[in-house]
């Protein structure tokens, strides 16, 4: 069996957020290795990045993580509102605070904390999206938000392939509810129209995405046999 070498682990995810180079499974790998067999002592003393950087929010930031990593989820929380105190536009720290809010199982809290901070980051795309899917899970009525929302992405990123499976997913769940509801005005007729369209412009656009630059390869085409068929389906 071929040892593990954690010097050799850390200097090739060092080299890997160096280069920028995405090797998501082997970044996985090796961190889950540094993990589980207790190596995260030895990369290097939190004492010291005190000591050197009193007060910086990006070390506090770091002392955040870890204490999720810990399971210390409140301690964490409470750690991020310290920062955004002192200073509310800090991006860092208020993603982590919805990450928090996220893994409590905070959903309401989540969206609040996403809200602010679309208040003060509006073309977070990224952030847009987290927002449109907490808006969808969180409850029911929350659909025509979420659909907005995704929406609003695609105004940020034209093609982004989560914000047209959202639209496609919400505006399907609209028009089963109006298939199934017996109320009906012209303006919800006229709304069902644009639900309508926007269904349809979304099942296009992914098909189109799906359908390209294949090159002929087996997994690609069965990838893009999976998309059509859900959005047969859906």
């Amino acid at each position: 069996m071929v040892s593990f070498d954690y010097k050799t682990a850390v200097t090739t995810l060092h080299e890997l957020r160096k280069s920028g180079e995405r090797k998501s499974d082997l970044v996985v790998f090796l961190g889950e290795k540094l993990i589980n067999r207790g190596y995260t002592g030895k990369l290097g003393d939190e004492e010291n990045l005190n000591k050197r950087f009193p007060g910086s929010p990006r070390v506090k930031i770091l002392e955040g993580m870890k204490l999720e990593a810990d399971d210390k989820l409140d301690a964490a929380l409470a750690l991020y509102e310290e920062i955004l105190q002192e200073d509310e536009a800090n991006i860092a720290a208020s993603k982590r605070r919805i990450a928090v809010y996220k893994a409590k199982g905070q959903d309401g809290q989540a969206i609040d904390a996403l809200t602010r901070h679309l208040d003060t980051v509006y073309n977070d795309a990224e952030a847009w999206l987290e927002l449109s899917a907490l808006y969808l899970n969180y409850h029911f009525e929350n659909i025509p938000v979420a659909l907005k929302q995704f929406c609003r992405v695609l105004e940020l990123c034209e093609d982004n392939i989560r914000a047209l499976c959202g639209i496609k997913l919400c505006t399907s769940r609209l028009l089963n509810l109006s298939n199934i509801s017996s109320a009906s005005t012209s303006n919800s007729l006229h709304d069902m129209k644009t639900i309508s369209d926007l269904n349809a412009l979304a099942v296009e656009r992914l098909s189109a995405m799906y359908s390209k630059n294949q090159h002929g390869r087996k997994t690609a085409i069965e990838i893009k046999n999976v998309v059509i068929d859900w959005l047969s389906q859906s």
